[in-house]
């Protein structure tokens, strides 16, 4: 009577009747085939490629000594004014200020401090170079800065900035584009011997000095 009256329902609203599958269980009580497996799409992977660079030695001819001038000495001189070894203005003429950086520079890399800048010298004084391009070392750092800076600002235009006051004597240390203490003072420094209020706020009267 069970079964007759299920079919003859089933006629009636026209549902076929769903057969069970008695002789498959899963441990779960559920039919594997029930089961929808999703479809997942395959996104090729982005591959970042690196600028190809190397670790080299700077590009200047030994040797270089209190006396030398040109282009090797400029090169000499903007290297040691980024890495905080200040020579003042990068003018290709190696004076006094350049040989006491050199030998500074020479005590901190385990060097003898004779102040005259040959093979062991340099081999010390590494750069990273793009093997994509050739490097140029350029100077005077053209000052393109176009927002208001001071002490706590971070940035390209910071490292700008400077670039620029080591070039010109006012030493800020390493070129890391941060506007801390040694940037403030050397900041300051440059607006007192430009005429400028020396608050160490890097606005649009400062950056007119700067050009």
């Amino acid at each position: 009577l069970d079964d007759s009256f299920t079919r003859s329902a089933c006629d009636v609203i026209n549902v076929t009747p769903p057969v069970t599958n008695q002789g498959s269980h899963t441990s779960s009580g559920s039919s594997s085939s029930s089961s929808t497996t999703p479809v997942i799409p395959i996104v090729n992977p982005v591959v970042v490629i690196p600028t190809p660079t190397i670790q080299t030695p700077i590009n200047i001819t030994p040797t270089l000594k209190k006396g030398s001038q040109g282009e090797d000495v400029k090169t000499l001189q903007i290297y040691l004014n980024e890495n905080g070894y200040n020579v003042g203005i990068a003018d290709g003429s190696f004076g006094p200020k350049t040989l006491i950086a050199v030998k500074a520079f020479q005590v901190a890399n385990g060097l003898v401090s004779d102040g005259a800048v040959g093979p062991n010298t340099i081999s010390k004084m590494i750069v990273t170079v793009n093997t994509t391009t050739t490097p140029v070392v350029t100077s005077p750092t053209v000052v393109n800065i176009t927002r208001t800076l001071r002490q706590g600002n971070k940035g390209e235009d910071v490292k700008v900035l400077q670039l620029y006051l080591n070039e010109h004597g006012y030493n800020t240390g390493k070129l890391d584009g941060s506007f801390g203490s040694q940037t403030l003072l050397a900041v300051k420094a440059f607006q007192k011997a430009s005429g400028l209020t020396s608050d160490g706020v890097v606005g649009p009267k400062t950056r007119e000095k700067m050009k």
